[in-house]
């Protein structure tokens, strides 16, 4: 995924006990964005990678383009249609 303009991030994690932390390695990988939402500024990703905890992404930016398996492309466009 590459975010256009950005502006500000926020990411966390979730742990087993219910708790939040900040997310110690934002740039970690991830394996599924299971929902992603665009309020008109900002990007907010739920995900997660194997066994790792949940995370989330609260993204400012003005736009996205996300590579799926390195196939499938689709930009915000596409995501956030209204």
């Amino acid at each position: 995924m590459t975010l256009y303009n950005l502006s500000n991030e926020k990411s966390i994690t979730w742990l087993n006990n219910g708790a939040v932390v900040s997310h110690k390695t934002p740039e970690y990988p991830i394996d599924e964005i299971m929902n992603a939402k665009f309020d008109g500024s900002i990007f907010h990703f739920n995900c997660f990678k194997e066994t790792m905890p949940w995370h989330e992404w609260f993204i400012q930016a003005t736009s996205l383009n996300l590579v799926a398996f390195g196939v499938v492309e689709v930009t915000s466009k596409q995501i956030f249609q209204k």
